[in-house]
């Protein structure tokens, strides 16, 4: 699973997730956290390995039952299964804090969800670092998440609210890409199956 190249799997009927972005204000290098997993993965093998198949065993979990027809669920469906992906993101967050790539600030994150029964936390590389991305309960009690907001302004960090699921970018017709250079060999050509198929570095 470690060695394998990522891709891009897309997901049919992806039901509409409401999430928060904290922003704890810590800037944090994403990069030397991987490049720290990288080593660790070379001079460790034998423990290292397993968490990071570990993790790609939560995201496999995730797509048995994300790609199906969610939309069409019941209330207590949807919200069973918005418990699952909440339970699979805890334990993504528990094995990236085994890996030591997490910080005591979301650490904080965390407790603060905890302690308002909102949702569920795992870190995120957005903004480089320093951020973490919280799955709101599909029946999160409106005082209980004043609550939270209070808390994570008292401690300076910043919440922005999105939804994930809604339409985001969107890709009509064909795409050219190219290195900057006229001739024709130099331009490929990029549509919907291309884009759908293509693999990560």
């Amino acid at each position: 699973m470690a060695d394998r190249p990522s891709s891009v799997t897309p997901l049919d009927n992806f039901p509409t997730l409401s999430l928060l972005l904290i922003d704890t204000k810590q800037p944090r290098t994403t990069a030397q956290r991987v490049e720290k997993v990288q080593k660790l993965r070379n001079t460790n093998p034998q423990v290292i390995r397993p968490i990071l198949d570990d993790i790609g065993n939560v995201a496999n979990k995730a797509l048995e039952f994300l790609p199906s027809d969610t939309t069409n669920f019941d209330a207590e469906k949807k919200r069973e299964a918005n418990e699952r992906l909440g339970v699979l993101i805890g334990k993504n967050q528990e094995l990236l804090s085994r890996l030591d790539v997490s910080y005591p600030c979301l650490a904080r994150v965390g407790q603060l969800i905890e302690t308002a029964n909102v949702g569920w936390t795992k870190l995120t590389s957005a903004r480089g670092g320093g951020c973490a991305i919280v799955l709101l309960r599909l029946d999160v009690i409106n005082d209980n998440m004043k609550a939270f907001e209070q808390d994570i302004k008292k401690e300076g960090f910043v919440k922005y609210e999105a939804d994930l699921g809604a339409l985001g970018v969107a890709m009509r017709g064909r795409t050219v890409f190219g290195n900057g250079v006229e001739e024709k060999q130099d331009i490929e050509q990029i549509d919907e199956k291309r884009f759908a198929n293509s693999v990560g570095a």
